[in-house]
């Protein structure tokens, strides 16, 4: 496992100064990232970066162009597939706020700006996540808690697509179907586009629950050498599809979606 915390600088100095010094950081971040999947490595990515994602989602879902210092938000969960385990597990927004940052400046907004990223095997063992206001230290930021199920991080779990058959596929079929009909997706509005990211994150949250519940598992020890047999599987093309998916829903401007007849 391989943990990066980074901290953004607060300010700006120059305009120009402060892109040239905040691509520097995240160039180094992506070559930490790249590295540690060379190595089979899970990844938490965490820390106060400084940036705000609200502003960087409505720029994303209005089709405007992404700020140059909020380009490393599309880099982390479009390219790199990382998930952000409190804004998928706070199934409801408007009663657990998201704000990490509240000045002692009275007439400033709260914000979030603090964030951890993890890898899909580290998100499947998510055991609590929380935001709490910290008594010990005098700070204008908020704690987050993010704790996982430890007996699973020695070694790796590798999914055995090739060891399905039908029956197995059914299952998973109906365990999916299970998970969308308890966490009520189908009851939001497909056709608002603030709606569209926190959809599907609660989407990947069921395929990777359904996986861990009805796929064979084989928990096998990290080397540098080691070839994700994913990559070789059909499944590895279906789940290649999904992430498309992901993409040009969360891409989409304004055009209605068509749904399946289901019976």
């Amino acid at each position: 496992m391989r943990i990066i915390n980074y901290y953004g600088k607060s300010g700006r100095v120059t305009l120009d100064n402060f892109n040239q010094e905040v691509k520097i950081y995240f160039d180094k971040i992506k070559e930490l990232v790249r590295e540690s999947k060379a190595q089979n490595a899970e990844i938490i990515l965490l820390g106060d970066f400084n940036l705000h994602y609200e502003k960087y989602l409505d720029d994303k879902n209005n089709n405007r162009k992404i700020k140059k210092e909020h380009k490393l938000f599309e880099w982390i969960e479009d390219e790199q597939n990382f998930y952000d385990p409190f804004y998928i597990m706070f199934d409801n927004l408007s009663q657990h706020s998201l704000n990490t940052f509240y000045s002692f400046n009275t007439n400033q907004n709260p914000s979030r700006i603090d964030y951890i990223w993890v890898t899909e095997n580290l998100f499947s063992e998510t055991q609590e996540c929380k935001i709490v206001n910290t008594t010990t230290i005098n700070t204008d930021h908020r704690m987050l808690v993010y704790s996982i199920w430890s007996e699973d991080l020695i070694g790796k779990e590798v999914y055995k697509y090739n060891k399905m058959d039908g029956e197995q596929w059914e299952l998973f079929q109906n365990d999916l179907n299970k998970y969308i009909s308890n966490s009520e997706i189908l009851k939001f509005n497909f056709n608002d586009k603030n709606n569209i990211n926190h959809i599907w994150d609660k989407i990947k949250k069921g395929l990777v629950q359904a996986s861990k519940n009805c796929i064979p598992i084989e928990k096998i020890k990290l080397t540098k050498s080691q070839v994700n047999p994913m990559k070789i599987s059909n499944a590895y093309k279906s789940r290649t599809i999904l992430g498309v998916l992901g993409q040009r829903l969360s891409h989409r401007s304004n055009h209605n979606l068509v749904y399946p007849q289901t019976t």
